[in-house]
């Protein structure tokens, strides 16, 4: 009996060891974690108080748009569409919308005597081809936004030798006038280079009975001198910060250095190769690193870490949004291509982590009020999917609604997901019921959302930075408010229990 004990003995003292020796291998790695997260902190910063103010004030000069016009209005300062006569030359005030799918033979020609154009549809030609004409003849061209047809002309453009020659229009079509307003015309053009940095406004003759066009043009121009978006020259940024550009990889390395020293060093070597890649990547594995930073925390204070991972996803975002600063950029020729994987990855990631952690739990109350909130969410996304107008109608007038009283409307995504995140801080981290761990999968979504925020390269960086202040702002008030009301309740409860036992003493 006694050897039996002694063994016994041997194999909880072997296990001891072999848990301490793991602690000593955590707590290894963990200051160096610390060590590169306190680097990403700091060149954050720095990066910040160089890059807000210098981004304002580029937007300050290049946040304006024409008004483009397809006839003359009185006392209507305006560039006029050219319909006829493309082959000759003419004021710097008209411009032509070349259709390539029609005029595609006569292209050259066309270039050589309009000093600005746009540029629509589809040409038998290479996009090099086309590419080079305009370079040639250093042509300032635009292309239409959400142009069905507008994937070969940006391809196009993405070839110039000069991103910096180009421009961006925005116009509501002829078929979208029927549901529209004046008010809510102008409102959008107003939208369009508040949130996009639109360069030009092309206000098209509707010929719709609902919307005169006179009317609708005067409204807009003065809607925009109103808000100084209105200019008399065409402009289109220009200027790249090489500085804050730097000072964005620098801090990109060191986040996802503080995952594993080998990840910076991968992602100095892809960003040499493709910038595409290593943004998606510095996205992805950033937002994992904040995740990693809250999680290994443990603070106990739900508030201060919830307001502290702001804080870093913000840092993040603006590491991002310093590296897709420039002309190619701000122009919308080249994109930041990892905004859905961005978005989705960190939330997938942790509904998957959570659900294997959690695969023995048993269903919970709590449970059906997932279900529930989820089927009412899924009737809500079918009928704005589908051709209900009172839901398009109420959202839009909302929208509209936000954006006169608070200039940039919060995404609804921040406003659910920082409850989320206090709750799943207050319940230490801890995933409750089978359908459990949509608490921390939606809290994830703080995280991503708010770094999805600055990978618009188009958006000004105000407009940036004011939606990701909303969304906390809202979401952390809701998140407190049904915090306070979980406690209340609580203690109701616990006091409730007091008083049984304290009468079944008696």
């Amino acid at each position: 009996m006694p050897t039996i004990n002694r063994g016994k003995n041997r194999k909880k003292l072997s296990k001891k060891r072999s848990v301490n020796f793991k602690n000593l291998n955590f707590s290894f790695k963990n200051p160096l974690h610390r060590f590169f997260f306190v680097l990403f902190i700091i060149s954050g910063i720095v990066l910040s108080v160089l890059f807000i103010p210098w981004s304002i004030n580029h937007d300050n000069i290049y946040n304006k748009a024409i008004i483009i016009l397809d006839r003359p209005l009185e006392n209507i300062d305006s560039f006029l569409i050219k319909k006829n006569d493309y082959y000759s030359k003419t004021s710097e005030k008209y411009i032509p919308i070349i259709n390539l799918t029609e005029n595609w033979s006569d292209f050259e020609e066309i270039i050589q005597n309009n000093y600005t154009v746009i540029l629509t549809g589809v040409a038998p030609f290479f996009p090099e081809e086309l590419a080079n004409l305009l370079d040639k003849y250093q042509i300032y061209t635009g292309f239409l936004e959400f142009d069905e047809d507008g994937e070969y002309v940006k391809d196009v453009l993405s070839l110039r030798n000069n991103p910096s020659l180009i421009f961006r229009v925005h116009t509501i079509k002829k078929k979208e006038y029927p549901s529209y307003d004046i008010e809510k015309a102008k409102i959008r053009f107003l939208r369009s280079i508040r949130e996009r940095s639109i360069d030009a406004i092309y206000i098209q003759d509707t010929l719709s009975e609902n919307i005169d066009y006179s009317e609708l043009v005067n409204e807009t121009v003065n809607l925009l001198e109103e808000n100084k978006y209105l200019s008399s020259e065409l402009r289109s940024p220009s200027t790249k910060n090489i500085l804050v550009e730097i000072l964005g990889k620098i801090a990109g390395i060191m986040i996802l250095s503080s995952i594993n020293p080998l990840l910076g060093i991968i992602y100095i070597i892809i960003s040499l190769i493709s910038n595409t890649v290593s943004l998606t990547l510095l996205a992805i594995l950033g937002q994992y690193a904040i995740w990693k930073n809250l999680i290994k925390e443990r603070k106990t204070d739900q508030y201060k870490s919830v307001f502290t991972t702001f804080l870093f996803s913000l840092l993040l975002g603006l590491s991002i949004n310093s590296q897709i600063s420039g002309p190619g950029y701000e122009n919308g020729i080249y994109l930041f291509r990892g905004v859905k994987l961005s978005l989705i990855i960190l939330p997938l990631y942790v509904f998957i982590y959570y659900a294997y952690q959690n695969r023995k739990e048993k269903f919970k109350f709590f449970d059906i009020i997932i279900i529930i909130a989820a089927v009412l969410g899924g009737i809500y996304y079918l009928l704005r999917s589908g051709n209900y107008s009172f839901v398009l109608d109420l959202e839009r007038n909302l929208r509209d609604l936000l954006d006169t009283t608070l200039l940039v409307r919060p995404r609804f995504k921040d406003i659910i997901s920082y409850p989320f995140l206090l709750l799943f801080i207050r319940n230490k981290f801890k995933v409750k019921g089978k359908l459990g761990t949509i608490v921390p999968t939606l809290g994830s979504i703080a995280i991503a959302s708010n770094v999805n925020t600055f990978c618009h390269s188009t958006s000004p960086l105000w407009t940036e930075l004011l939606r990701s202040f909303y969304g906390f702002i809202f979401g952390f008030s809701i998140g407190i408010g049904i915090i306070s009301l979980i406690n209340y309740f609580e203690r109701a409860g616990t006091k409730k229990e007091i008083k049984k036992s304290e009468s079944s003493v008696e």
